[in-house]
């Protein structure tokens, strides 16, 4: 069984072909890196971190596009 690579790549799905390949390899997957990467992603502090970074950029090309007009 991989380990935190396997979650990392199965996690980096962007096309149908992704997908199916990543479902291919999700009987591969043990638990222990599956909550790691959870962790990492998806728990109060990364998700607000993430929001902060998102916001940020829209006030920034905000502040860019009423200073272009």
């Amino acid at each position: 069984m991989e380990g935190l690579g396997l979650v990392m790549r199965i996690a980096q799905v962007v096309s149908i072909e992704d997908a199916v390949e990543a479902l291919r390899r999700v009987a591969q997957l043990s638990r222990k890196p599956c909550c790691e990467v959870f962790e990492q992603r998806f728990t109060a502090t990364p998700m607000a971190h993430d929001y902060v970074q998102r916001f940020e950029c829209l006030i920034v090309r905000n502040q860019e596009v009423s200073e272009a007009a």
